[in-house]
């Protein structure tokens, strides 16, 4: 047998230093995009992206590269969302104003967004300000958003907080039929910093639709 040696050239690429990159945006990006009823959504934006293609107008679902909707994986703060959208798939489930960055994947993908066929969709929501308080809103014909944010300890710990809610329930209610038609959304974090480069984070996502009828009797529909 002989042996032998292929030398690397110095500053050649190696195998174990490649990075896998996504498409990263952030909100202020996509706010530049064409908004429904004045609502930003980033899944409407990444289907503006190669690869990505809506499977009928108004929907916020994708279809990646061949694959079906149910084959995209959606983290929040490495948090799986299974049902990432409002309205039967017209609004997303993800306040803008309560997102940090997000990231998508369409092909390779680091190893630890395994489970899914078509793509991955990384998002990171918003740590708090550690300096000082401040809140934001906005009001627009679909829904009304607020946002709260400061420090616990400053330079130390922080907390954030974001709630949406539609005004479909004060369009669509009928007082003769009893048809409502709405839904809400709740994120808040709060972020400590233990070391130079350790955080800890703790993280929550609430969420809810409501498709319903009230008669004199009784109530009917759908909630989840």
């Amino acid at each position: 047998l002989t042996e032998v040696l292929v030398p690397i050239p110095q500053g050649e690429l190696k195998a174990e230093n490649i990075k896998l990159e996504g498409i990263t945006m952030k909100p202020q990006t996509v706010k530049q995009y064409p908004a429904f009823m004045g609502e930003v959504e980033i899944l409407k934006t990444l289907q503006s992206m190669p690869g990505f293609s809506s499977p009928g107008d108004g929907s916020v679902f994708c279809f990646v590269q061949g694959g079906n909707k149910d084959q995209n994986l959606f983290l929040v703060d490495d948090a799986p969302v299974f049902n990432p959208s409002h309205l039967l798939g017209f609004f997303s489930s993800f306040i803008p104003d309560a997102i940090l960055e997000f990231k998508a994947y369409k092909s390779d993908a680091p190893v630890q967004l395994g489970g899914r066929l078509s793509s991955f969709v990384d998002i990171t929501t918003k740590e708090g300000n550690l300096n000082h308080f401040s809140l934001s809103g906005d009001v627009s014909p679909m829904a009304t958003r607020l946002s709260f944010e400061g420090p616990l300890k400053k330079q130390k710990s922080s907390w954030f907080v974001s709630l949406r809610k539609s005004h479909l329930g004060w369009l669509f209610r009928n007082r003769l039929t009893g048809m409502n038609v709405e839904f809400r959304d709740f994120n808040t974090k709060f972020n400590i910093r233990t070391g130079q480069h350790d955080r800890l984070y703790f993280s929550v996502y609430s969420g809810k639709d409501e498709f319903s009828q009230e008669g004199t009797a009784d109530k009917y529909g759908l909630e989840w």
